[in-house]
C-alpha cells in the first residue's frame, strides 16, 4: 500500500472518530472534542467543571448548536440557545409562547487552585414558560 494511500486511510479514520465523538451522548467525550477543535486548552478547571456540569445536567449539545461556550467577564460560560429552549419547552407539553426572563443575583462557592474556598456573586438568567393550566418550565444557566 502506498504512503498516500495510508494516509487517506488513517485520515478517514480520524475524521469518522471525530464525527462519532461530537454525536455521542456522552456529555463528557462531546466536551473534550469540543474543546480540542476550538482551542480552549487554557479554560481554567472551575469554568470547565461548571460548563461541563450544565452540559451533562441540561443534556446540551455545542456541536447541534443547542448551546454556545463564550468568554465573558473573564472566564468561560455556556448560554442555550433560544431555539433549544423552545423544543425543550414543547417536549415537556407547554404550548404557550409566554416567556419570562427573570435575572438575579446568586453566590456560589468557588474552590481555588490551592483548595481555598471562597463566595463568589454571578449572574444567573432564567427562562420561564408558562402552560395553559398555569404550570412553568424553567431552564437556567
Amino acid at each position: 500500500m502506498k504512503k498516500e494511500e495510508t494516509t487517506k486511510i488513517n485520515n478517514k479514520n480520524t475524521v469518522d472518530l471525530i464525527i462519532d465523538r461530537m454525536n455521542s451522548s456522552n456529555i463528557a467525550e462531546v466536551w473534550e472534542t469540543y474543546k480540542i477543535m476550538h482551542n480552549l486548552k487554557k479554560i481554567d478547571a472551575y469554568s470547565e467543571r461548571e460548563i461541563l456540569t450544565l452540559l451533562q445536567v441540561n443534556k446540551l449539545n455545542p456541536f447541534k448548536k443547542e448551546a454556545y461556550i463564550i468568554p465573558f467577564n473573564g472566564r468561560y460560560t455556556v448560554v442555550v440557545a433560544y431555539q433549544t429552549l423552545l423544543i425543550r419547552a414543547y417536549e415537556a407539553g407547554y404550548n404557550k409562547y409566554d416567556l419570562d426572563f427573570e435575572e438575579k443575583l446568586v453566590k456560589s462557592l468557588k474552590i481555588d487552585s490551592k483548595g481555598n474556598k471562597m463566595i463568589q456573586e454571578d449572574w444567573q438568567c432564567t427562562a420561564f414558560f408558562k402552560s395553559d393550566d398555569g404550570i412553568r418550565y424553567s431552564f437556567s444557566v
